[in-house]
């Protein structure tokens, strides 16, 4: 609209345009959050440990501000997560047969996937999504996972 040099159209016209044309060519559109498998993979892990749910939201909340990293398919990002998060807080075994048949991830992929998130966050220039990270997540709500996470790293 900003390019029309007589601004013949307004927005509101244009988003009632694509709401007709969406309409008409019965489009449906799914979004799909990495967070949103992050039940199912609790469910196949037999595991409800809220501090390695918001450890993976903490994680999630990282890759959404990484373009590259949103590349992925957001399974296997929330997998890699999920991978990161056990590892940290249960030091176990975080990916076994069942994960790999139900998800379709080898462990390999998972893992790779995993380091390339982690070194992402230690090389990143942008450190105002940490403090917004750490304020966020260093609430009760959140079981502070924050205080966690930074311990780790040091």
């Amino acid at each position: 609209i900003n390019h029309t040099e007589d601004s013949l159209v307004t927005k509101e016209q244009v988003l009632k345009f694509e709401y007709e044309i969406n309409s008409l060519l019965d489009f449906d559109y799914l979004i799909v959050y990495p967070s949103d498998f992050l039940k199912h993979y609790e469910l196949i892990d037999n595991i409800n440990n809220k501090k390695i749910y918001y450890f993976c939201l903490y994680l999630i909340d990282f890759i959404l501000s990484d373009t590259k990293l949103m590349s992925y398919k957001k399974s296997l990002l929330m997998a890699s997560c999920y991978y990161i998060a056990k590892a940290n807080l249960l030091s176990n075994n975080t990916w076994n047969n069942i994960f790999q048949f139900v998800t379709g991830y080898k462990k390999e992929e998972v893992k790779e996937l995993a380091i390339k998130i982690i070194k992402e966050m230690k090389n990143t220039k942008n450190q105002n999504i940490f403090k917004c990270l750490r304020k966020k997540y260093s609430k009760e709500e959140f079981l502070n996972i924050a205080d966690d996470i930074m311990n780790k790293k040091k």
